[in-house]
């Protein structure tokens, strides 16, 4: 399937979007890269970015705010994802990201509380658009979105979907653990988002 030469690969960058429906919370939760791609840069992380918009704008979506994680919200030059976070922001600033079918608001860097909350955005002083309403999560690297996917499910009991993304159509990716409701769920949503890229 992935094979180079007569596989799914169109030459973009492959990558994994985690949908997870949570307990409690009245709207569906995103979450990329968790999956495929193990310490990208900032370069891939355009990518990995514009992938999931173009998905979550296939699901019926006008609008998505994204949000960049990291431990916290000052951009540190000793830690590289608040780096990234900063320049995934100036991108959308610069416009782009303003070619595809939905508009986004992509703020960052921002620890997960603030991501929660407004309530934790204004107790900590941070101004935000989308603090409490994040659509999208764009976490650094491989580890920080496998535990945070897999505390959501094991933890909170969110029902997951997972999807490889760049390819022709979108690819089930799911991990090995999960039961088959979530094997059927992420059939059935690439089966809608790749309907609603054509």
């Amino acid at each position: 399937m992935l094979d180079r030469e007569n596989g799914l690969r169109t030459g973009r960058l492959l990558t994994h979007l985690a949908i997870m429906e949570i307990p409690g919370e009245n709207h569906l939760s995103f979450c990329t890269d968790s999956g495929f791609n193990v310490a990208p840069n900032l370069d891939q992380k355009k990518q990995i970015l514009r992938n999931a918009l173009e998905a979550i704008s296939a699901l019926g979506y006008d609008h998505v705010n994204a949000a960049c994680i990291a431990a916290n919200e000052k951009v540190d030059p000793h830690v590289q994802s608040t780096v990234d976070a900063a320049g995934l922001v100036k991108a959308w600033e610069n416009g782009e990201f303003n070619d595809l079918p939905c508009t986004c608001t992509v703020e960052g860097p921002m620890a997960i509380d603030v991501v929660a909350s407004q309530k934790y955005a204004e107790h900590k002083g941070i101004k935000s658009k989308i603090a409490g309403k994040v659509d999208l999560t764009l976490v650094p690297n491989i580890e920080c979105g496998n535990v945070h996917c897999k505390t959501l499910v094991h933890y909170c009991h969110a029902q997951m979907a997972g999807l490889v993304l760049g390819a022709m159509v979108p690819i089930v990716l799911v991990s090995r653990s999960d039961p088959p409701e979530s094997k059927f769920l992420s059939m059935a949503l690439a089966c809608i988002i790749s309907g609603g890229m054509k």
